[in-house]
């Protein structure tokens, strides 16, 4: 937890308990729940007041010392005095409004001219500069920074561009790009995409991990999936074979490996889809492969080769009416069903 104490009428000081004895009760935590709380890091954002100690209610007599709920003393309302130990005062969490920057990275090389100007994929901290993934007229592009203000281009010597190797420009961007701490040096980069699967081989995946398909999701000639890809420095993609799970998803999918719980989970653009009815015909036509309801899922799985189905985390609500034709979404009723499609 963290102890936030007063040292003036405006300023406060965050004490960081990283270890040992919790000032609160004395007491030596050395396993299971409990302060002092393992941090995630050198730099807590503060955007909630959940790891902030919010006190310790106590009643004390008048040598300071606690009778909170003491049978074996007696005493009335003028021999016990309430009081908040620890308890943060002249503080409160601001959020500070957003500046626009504009531009970042400015558009001034052959294979970066003309077109729909750059998309932005990833950005990573790594190696004391900041790596940036995207995408430009001639195909993915990489920037650094060491600012996240400049940014360069390293020539990577991997894509030919007019006769020129001296470029920025790699093979391939399946996704969004993240480092995976317990991965192999030759799988240290992952990324995961939605594709195609081939419905011959879809037949055997079937028979062999039966609880990671979606109820009839084949579709004529098209079995829709989640691929994942490995890289040993983020410009050369592996793509593995089988798919991580075979199910709806499309647009972004992030994916990361949590320390905590060890596992490796993957964020999907899911749909809220029941299993379809046995006896019903199957329709073809693109709005009847799946509902068109989207949602968030998530799965989790500690070998990142197999997952289960995603299950829906973050929904629309259920009595958010379908849109209205003629009007647009910005100027419908229910503003928290609002939506662009």
């Amino acid at each position: 937890m963290v102890n936030v104490k007063r040292t003036c009428p405006v300023f406060s000081v965050a004490v960081f308990l990283v270890g040992g004895v919790s000032p609160v009760f004395g007491l030596v935590h050395e396993r299971g729940y409990g302060e002092p709380v393992g941090l995630l890091g050198k730099r807590l954002v503060f955007t909630t007041w959940a790891m902030v100690r919010p006190g310790q209610p106590d009643w004390q007599d008048d040598q300071g010392k606690s009778i909170f709920a003491r049978k074996d003393v007696k005493a009335g309302p003028f021999e016990a005095h309430w009081k908040n130990i620890d308890a943060p005062w002249g503080i409160r969490l601001v959020a500070e409004p957003a500046q626009r920057v504009y531009p970042v990275i400015t558009i001034d090389t052959p294979w970066e001219k003309g077109g729909d100007g750059l998309d932005v994929k990833t950005l990573l901290v790594k190696e004391g500069k900041y790596r940036l993934w995207g995408s430009c007229r001639a195909g993915p592009c990489y920037w650094e920074s060491t600012d996240a203000m400049t940014w360069t281009r390293p020539q990577l010597g991997l894509i030919e561009f007019e006769g020129s190797k001296d470029n920025n420009l790699i093979p391939s961007l399946p996704g969004v790009v993240w480092v995976d701490p317990v991965g192999t040096p030759e799988e240290r980069y992952k990324a995961v995409n939605n594709g195609d699967y081939d419905p011959k081989l879809f037949e055997s995946y079937k028979t062999r991990r039966p609880f990671s398909q979606m109820a009839l999701e084949l579709d004529p000639g098209r079995v829709h999936a989640v691929f994942g890809f490995t890289s040993p420095d983020g410009f050369q993609w592996k793509q593995i074979e089988e798919p991580l799970s075979v199910e709806v998803s499309d647009t972004a999918i992030t994916a990361y490996h949590d320390i905590t719980l060890k596992k490796y989970v993957i964020y999907t653009r899911t749909y809220m889809v029941p299993p379809r009815a046995g006896n019903q015909p199957l329709r073809h036509e693109r709005w009847h492969q799946f509902a068109p309801r989207r949602a968030i899922g998530r799965t989790e799985s500690d070998n990142f080769r197999q997952f289960p189905l995603s299950q829906v985390v973050v929904e629309t609500s259920p009595t958010c009416p379908p849109p209205t034709p003629g009007i647009p979404p910005a100027t419908r009723r229910f503003p928290e069903c609002r939506r662009d499609t």
